[in-house]
């Protein structure tokens, strides 16, 4: 293009030198005609190309490595308003309290604040196509824009505010046109400066090629690019996915890295709503560095003590693989089922093809019951939180006489296959079995009171799994 111009300009200038040449011999000549000014050649305009995004971070750098495996909580700061006109027009207002330096609380307030009125002021999102959704001398029916944080630990906050709004076009009758659009923050509680993508990872990491590389196989998960599936999808794509960019809208949640994708993402059709993409932690773990730059526990920032509490990262997510079984087996009707993460190291894998198999004895044992229905259910499921692996298999078995027997089991693994017994999960001498006691005794039914020898059996029949932030008990029936 610039080299076509240039070529134009040089043959535009020669024109015009010729055109002087040829006024200035006729002037010479003695011939007498009024002058004409000479226009200059008309330039094209210059056409603007992106910036390049340029950041300077105000965090400190972290150079790794880093593993992300639990979070540790914030105090309780979120104040919440709500303001209703009447049921159809309502908003729910996010600010925040308890911060040392209330200078900082006051910017991050302010920050929070036109958030939420950015989006209430924004009277149609810039969506493809939204004119023909809401056409010209379309009416208002409702409105709620409420906001809301999805994040509180490690000293950051993620907030999200939501406009949803229906509207009455000219020529609708019985029913309302719905659209939705969102705006996230993420915000350093200490400082207050607003945590763009960039500052959630190890310095100088290649976070873009690991979140593509997730992004895609996520879109080819749903089948996003397949016009003609069977499947239903969750996202669709018109045009090749290229990449995240460095301005990229998110927000964090207890589990996942949410990107956004709306009219900011126009490769996608996202209708006159907006979805999302989760990107689970687990898949981030090595890169992952909001505790290293953000959390200093010799450094508090609250105007209060509180206590603090840990909150295990569940791994759970779509890419699982595992067989249902539902059919008569020696007349016994038998429902199976058992879903496992892909990434299960072998060996683990491997306890777990015991733990998940058919008990056949007591299938046999439901089909010499004579002239009696017999049902068979078993779901057995492996997941990952935390640095923990939880196996998890329940049975309930019924002989027709509605007499059934419904079991748990659990089985607690670290990620090298190691079994954890409960003694693992607690500091030296201490006396963990009152509590577990005690607890066990609160959950008998009214009226029911065991003897010492009964609660003691019990005791001895319990397993246990790691939930995000307890620990849960099954025990014998």
């Amino acid at each position: 293009m610039l080299e076509l111009s240039l070529k134009r300009n040089k043959l535009s200038g020669l024109k015009n030198l010729s055109i002087l040449t040829a006024m200035v011999c006729l002037l010479m000549s003695g011939g007498c005609r009024k002058e004409t000014p000479i226009e200059a050649p008309d330039v094209e305009p210059e056409i603007l190309q992106e910036e390049p995004f340029v950041y300077n971070s105000p965090f400190k750098k972290v150079e790794g490595p880093v593993k992300l495996a639990y979070l540790i909580n914030n105090p309780n700061i979120e104040v919440y308003d709500e303001i209703e006109e009447n049921d159809q027009y309502r908003e729910m207002k996010l600010s925040i309290s308890k911060l040392k330096d209330k200078n900082v609380e006051e910017i991050i307030n302010s920050k929070i604040s036109s958030l939420h009125q950015r989006l209430k002021e924004m009277e149609l999102p810039p969506t493809r196509g939204i004119k023909k959704i809401i056409p010209d001398g379309s009416t208002l029916q409702s409105e709620y824009i409420t906001t809301s944080m999805t994040f509180s630990y490690y000293n950051i906050i993620s907030v999200n505010s939501v406009a949803s709004r229906t509207y009455k076009t000219p020529d609708a009758k019985d029913y309302d046109n719905f659209v939705e659009y969102t705006d996230t923050i993420t915000l350093d509680l200490k400082t207050g400066e607003e945590i763009i993508l960039e500052d959630l990872f190890i310095t100088d990491s290649n976070y873009k090629e690991r979140l593509n590389e997730l992004i895609r196989a996520y879109l080819n998960n749903e089948y996003a690019e397949d016009e003609y599936s069977e499947w239903y999808s969750s996202i669709t794509l018109v045009a090749p996915f290229s990449g995240i960019k460095d301005t990229q809208k998110f927000m964090l949640t207890e589990n996942a890295l949410s990107l956004v994708i709306d009219y900011e993402t126009p490769e996608f059709d996202t209708m006159n709503y907006y979805t999302r993409i989760n990107i689970p932690y687990y898949d981030l773990q090595d890169i992952l560095a909001i505790k290293e730059r953000f959390y200093d526990s010799e450094d508090p920032i609250f105007d209060h003590e509180y206590d603090l509490s840990y909150t295990l990262i569940d791994y759970y997510h779509k890419r699982i693989k595992g067989e249902r079984l539902n059919e008569k087996i020696n007349g016994v009707q038998v429902y199976y089922e058992s879903r496992y993460p892909n990434d299960l190291p072998l060996s683990i894998e491997e306890d777990f093809e015991v733990c998940r198999e058919l008990v056949m004895k007591e299938i046999d044992r439901l089909s010499e019951i004579k002239n009696l229905n017999g049902y068979y259910f078993q779901e057995s499921i492996a997941s990952l939180i935390g640095d923990y692996i939880i196996f998890y298999t329940s049975k309930n078995i019924i002989d027709g006489n509605d007499n059934n027997v419904f079991t748990s089991e659990f089985r607690t693994y670290r990620m090298n296959g190691e079994i954890l017994n409960l003694d693992d999960l607690f500091i030296e001498e201490y006396n963990y079995d009152e509590i577990i006691r005690t607890k066990l005794i609160e959950s008998f039914p009214d009226g029911y009171e065991p003897d010492s020898s009964v609660i003691n059996q019990l005791l001895q029949s319990l397993t246990f799994r790691i939930n995000r932030t307890s620990i849960y008990f099954a025990s014998m029936p």
